[in-house]
C-alpha cells in the first residue's frame, strides 16, 4: 500500500520533472521571465526534497537571471531559498548575510 508520503514524493517528483521541461522551453525561447518562475518552482521543490546541493544550483541561477531582470521581489525570495541552504548546510553566516539582503529588498518595496 502506498503511503501519504510517497505520493507526495511522487507528486513532488512529477512537478519537478514538469518544471525542468518549462526551464527548457522558455529559456530556447529567450522567455527570460518565465524561466526565473520555473526555476523558482524547481528550487522549492529540490528544497522539499532536501536535495540541497541541487536547489542551490536552481536557486543561484534564477538569482542571476532575476538580478538581470532587476525584478527585486523574485531576487529577494531567491535570496531568501538560498540563505535557507546555505543555512541547513552549516553556512550560518552567509546565509544570514543572504536572509538580510533579502529582508531589505522586501522592506524597499514596502
Amino acid at each position: 500500500m502506498l503511503t501519504v508520503h510517497h505520493f507526495y514524493r511522487n507528486e513532488m517528483e512529477a512537478a519537478l520533472e514538469d518544471n525542468h521541461a518549462a526551464i527548457i522551453l522558455v529559456a530556447q525561447v529567450g522567455a527570460q521571465r518565465e524561466e526565473v518562475l520555473a526555476r523558482r518552482n524547481v528550487a522549492t521543490v529540490l528544497l522539499h526534497l532536501g536535495d540541497w546541493e541541487a536547489a542551490k544550483q536552481q536557486v543561484e541561477e534564477g538569482l542571476a537571471l532575476a538580478r538581470d531582470l532587476g525584478a527585486k521581489r523574485f531576487i529577494a525570495g531567491f535570496l531568501h531559498n538560498l540563505g535557507s541552504v546555505l543555512a541547513a548546510s552549516g553556512q550560518r553566516l552567509e546565509g544570514e548575510a543572504c536572509l538580510q539582503e533579502a529582508y531589505g529588498l522586501i522592506c524597499e518595496s514596502l
